[in-house]
This record gives structure tokens, C-alpha cells and sequence, in this order.
């Protein structure tokens, strides 16, 4: 009975220090990366027409919930007077969170802006602007996604007053990692 009960005790001790599993069966990796395309529809806050346009933008998140972005945007078509025009480019900060296919978000970034508008003579400036959005991004598959998302724009800095555009931005991204 002693020979059973201390081969019992070994057998138990042996086992508890064993590993099951050499691998976790569920591995993320540590960041994805992802290239897109947008079409972009933006109220300027300078005009009655709406400015239309495309866009790209890259991602890199981290494994958890924060990734950085970078953006840039031309918005050249449907031009109030065949003047107004506005281009973007920059990036920031984003903020996620994965749930199964959708991958909603928010966004704050910093970028260089340029306007081309008419006054009593054709004027340009380039400017620093402030941005905040968001969205989501739905996963077609491993590799693609659609994104639609909303994004409010502060150009603090435009002929003394300011200028607050604001648009809606619908576009697809591959995923390399």
C-alpha cells in the first residue's frame, strides 16, 4: 500500500510539472500593417459646394488597441468657383478595438494643410491643422477590409477666422502583416 500511495505521489508531482501545449494554440502577431484607399466627400466651411476627392492612408497597430496612422488627401473635384481646393497630409494617433470582423476606431491628428481659394485674387495657404475621427473597418477577409469613417478637421490659423471643415471618408486597405 505504501509502494501505491508514494508511486501516486511521484506520478502526480511528475505530471504537474509536465507542459501539455508546446505553443499557445492562439498567436496574434505583435502589429499589423495595412495600405488603403478612400474617396472622400468634405464640406469645406468656405463655399456652398462640397469638396470630393481621394485619399490613402496607412495603419500600424500594436497588438492591443493603439496604432499609428498616417493620411493624406487631395479634394480637387466639384471646386466652388473652379478655385477651392484643399489638400492634406500627416498622421497621429489611433485607437481600436477588434471585435470579430468589425474594428471600430478614433483618431487624432496633426497635419500640413493647403487651400486654394478664390478671393478678389487667387489666393493659397499652407497651414497646420488639427484633426479628430472616427470609424470603423469591417474585415472582408484576413487580407481586406472597408473603412468608413467621419473625420472634423480645425485649420486655427485661416484669414484670422479659423476654418472648420468636416467630411466622410469610404475606402477599402490590404493588409500585408
Amino acid at each position: 500500500m505504501f509502494k501505491a500511495l508514494l508511486l501516486f505521489f511521484v506520478g502526480a508531482l511528475a505530471a504537474s510539472t509536465a507542459k501539455c501545449q508546446v505553443a499557445p494554440a492562439v498567436t496574434y502577431p505583435k502589429y499589423s500593417f495595412q495600405l488603403g484607399g478612400e474617396f472622400s466627400v468634405y464640406k469645406p466651411d468656405y463655399g456652398p459646394q462640397n469638396l470630393l476627392g481621394f485619399g490613402a492612408y496607412a495603419d500600424l497597430d500594436f497588438r492591443r488597441w493603439i496604432g499609428i496612422e498616417a493620411e493624406g488627401r487631395s479634394l480637387f473635384l466639384n471646386k466652388y468657383g473652379d478655385k477651392l481646393e484643399m489638400n492634406t497630409g500627416g498622421g497621429g494617433a489611433r485607437f481600436f478595438h477588434r471585435y470579430h470582423q468589425f474594428v471600430p476606431y478614433a483618431k487624432v491628428v496633426v497635419e500640413f494643410g493647403s487651400i486654394t481659394f478664390p478671393s478678389h485674387t487667387f489666393d493659397h495657404q499652407t497651414l497646420v491643422l488639427y484633426g479628430v475621427g472616427g470609424g470603423t473597418d469591417y474585415n472582408l477577409s484576413h487580407r481586406v477590409s472597408l473603412r468608413g469613417e467621419f473625420q472634423y478637421q480645425f485649420w486655427p490659423d485661416f484669414l484670422g477666422r479659423g476654418l472648420n471643415p468636416y467630411g466622410v471618408n469610404i475606402g477599402a486597405a490590404y493588409r500585408f502583416f
